[in-house]
């Protein structure tokens, strides 16, 4: 039986641990937030990162946040202590056999994984999104619910693509990007951008602050 820490005590974390509920290998110990220490989730105790950090030698982690930019920080923070990160991934999405996924991935209900995604750590696919074949998602980005990802399309490090988007196959996608909800993202997209609707124009520079 593996033991869990769920780090993120808001509505992300709540799902995971709903995820996580279906399946008998795992067992949620806790949650992890510092600004929500002492309250309870469904029964389960939040705690400060500092007073569990101990239990990481032989625990596992994984780390619900929407905001990627936060995700970053949260990962820069504790990856001195050695945490062990674990994917959780629901029974209700598929996954093709080739797809390859880093750790710490969370996979809703309803999703699309198709032949040779590739998949970095700390990657969130939301529900009912579909992941085309040869796609790369790098690491601590989020795809949002409802999100269609078109083959052999690239999107870098620490997107946030809001739900109902819509990315054409064969683009690039840089690093820092917010592209807002029900977007149509028709070519590629450089760097630290925030971008909405059909994207044709810049709306301001991303200044990396986080998403929210």
């Amino acid at each position: 039986m593996k033991k869990l820490f769920i780090y993120g005590a808001g509505g992300l974390g709540r799902d995971v641990f709903q995820i996580v509920s279906t399946k008998t290998d795992i067992e949620v110990l806790g949650f992890i937030d510092d600004f929500k220490a002492g309250n309870k989730i469904s029964g389960i105790k939040i705690f400060n990162y500092d007073a569990v950090k101990n239990d990481y030698n032989d625990c596992f982690i994984v780390l619900a946040f929407g905001d990627p930019i936060l995700k970053h920080k949260i990962h820069q923070k504790i990856k001195k202590d050695n945490v062990n990160y674990i994917s959780i991934i629901s029974k209700q999405c598929f996954v093709s056999e080739d797809a390859r996924m880093g750790k710490g991935c969370i996979i809703y209900p309803g999703t699309i994984i198709a032949s040779n995604v590739c998949l970095g750590d700390n990657v969130v696919i939301s529900g009912n999104t579909s992941i085309g074949h040869d796609v790369v998602v790098s690491d601590m980005s989020f795809i949002g619910f409802n999100c269609s990802i078109g083959g052999n399309t690239k999107i870098g490090k620490n997107n946030f693509i809001g739900s109902g988007s819509h990315i054409k196959d064969e683009l690039k996608i840089g690093d820092n990007n917010i592209i807002g909800l029900n977007s149509k993202v028709l070519k590629s997209l450089s760097s630290d951008k925030i971008y909405y609707s059909e994207v044709k124009k810049i709306v301001k520079k991303n200044n990396k602050t986080g998403v929210f």
